[in-house]
Formats: structure tokens, C-alpha cells, sequence
């Protein structure tokens, strides 16, 4: 079997052709600070495979210490193509990830309880980022504006 996992800042699954539109594959991420939370992408899939079994599936992300920062539900899955095409099977999820350091992240892909590939992820800083996130909430009002 062959394996392959992507990392995404945007990904949409087309049913029709059974492919993932992705948005800019990502090695780095460049956050304003930490601790910061951000969703991310991961795509994963194999090539190669039995026609008869199913495979247990789940991404995990790990930072530098080997702490787990992001997971994904597991899945069972088959082969997902027609018996012209080379079995196999692609799965994808969005996750909330919370980074806690400037540091290389490394996100697994596991199948049937092992892992079966790494990818690294670096997350750095950089403050140009700040000008550029939205705003979430109002601001608060002035002290004139509290008084009654």
C-alpha cells in the first residue's frame, strides 16, 4: 500500500468527481502569537489496496514534545473507486487546532491503529499577521459611555 497526507488551508470535496478542490498546501503556518487556534485541512489517502477489507482511519497531530494537539474522528472506509481504477480511498477533515509554540508540528496519518505517515507542519510568528485578522468581537465601550 501507498500513502500520501496533505495539509490545506481550505479544501472542498467535489461528489461528483470524487476529487478535493484544495486552497494553498501548507509546510509553515504564520500565526500573530501563541497560544493561537486556527482550522487546517488534512487530506489523506492510500493506493493499492485490498478489495475486500476496510480500513480504520484517523489524522493526529502532535506537537515538538510528542503532546497530541489536534484529532480526528475515526473513520472506517473501503475503496472508494471504480474497478477500472487503482483501489484505494481519500478522506479529508477540517481541524480546529490549537498551537501553543512557534515550532514543527507533525501531523500523522493512521490506518488500522499505525501510523503510516508524517508530515511536518513548522508554525512561526510573525506580526504582519496581526493587521490582518478579522475582527471577532466589538470593541468595549469608553469609561463615558459605561456611566448612566
Amino acid at each position: 500500500m501507498q500513502y500520501n497526507l496533505l495539509v490545506s488551508d481550505n479544501a472542498t470535496y467535489d461528489q461528483d468527481s470524487q476529487t478535493y478542490k484544495l486552497g494553498k498546501l501548507l509546510r509553515s503556518v504564520s500565526l500573530p502569537t501563541v497560544p493561537f487556534v486556527i482550522p487546517l485541512y488534512v487530506i489523506g489517502g492510500a493506493s493499492y489496496l485490498s478489495l475486500e477489507e476496510s480500513y480504520d482511519t484517523q489524522f493526529i497531530i502532535y506537537d515538538s514534545k510528542e503532546r497530541i494537539v489536534a484529532v480526528s474522528e475515526r473513520k472506517v472506509v473501503r475503496n472508494q473507486y471504480r474497478a477500472n481504477r487503482t483501489p484505494g480511498f481519500q478522506l479529508g477533515y477540517q481541524l480546529l487546532i490549537a498551537f501553543y509554540a512557534a515550532e514543527t508540528h507533525h501531523c500523522c496519518f493512521f490506518v488500522n491503529d499505525k501510523p503510516v505517515f508524517w508530515y511536518p507542519l513548522a508554525v512561526e510568528l510573525s506580526a504582519d499577521q496581526v493587521d490582518h485578522l478579522p475582527l471577532v468581537a466589538e470593541p468595549l465601550p469608553s469609561r463615558e459611555e459605561n456611566r448612566l
